[in-house]
């Protein structure tokens, strides 16, 4: 039975994977349904698609939830904000702005579980 409130929760063990939906009823194909998909580190998906026996749904991650960096750089000794520090990443190099703020957004391409940064200043 599918409800208007009829709620599936699938766990993702990876991204290579088929998600699977069973026991919905055959009667259902063809028809209009609303999905919505809610993922950790993605866009919300709400969407109405005819329901098929495979369906690709399109998830994005959305690149704020890992690759937005934002710091507030400071002298350790001094402890006032450092204007104007440039930040190299390798691919990308970002200075703080008027208020000592490291503010950049990463790729999803490029994004890493740790970054070797150089910093000059």
């Amino acid at each position: 039975f599918l409800g208007e409130n009829d709620l599936r929760t699938v766990v993702l063990k990876d991204l290579d994977n088929a998600v699977l939906f069973p026991n919905i009823p055959g009667k259902y194909k063809g028809q209009n349904m609303r999905i919505v998909a809610k993922a950790y580190g993605c866009y919300v998906l709400d969407t109405i698609v005819s329901i098929t026996s495979k369906m690709a749904l399109p998830i994005q991650r959305n690149p704020e939830t890992f690759g937005h960096i934002q710091y507030c750089i400071v002298d350790n000794e001094t402890e006032k904000q450092l204007i104007g520090v440039t930040f190299d990443f390798g691919f990308l190099k970002v200075k703080t702005n008027d208020e000592g703020i490291l503010d950049v957004l990463i790729p999803i391409d490029r994004q890493q579980v740790y970054y070797p940064v150089k910093i000059d200043y």
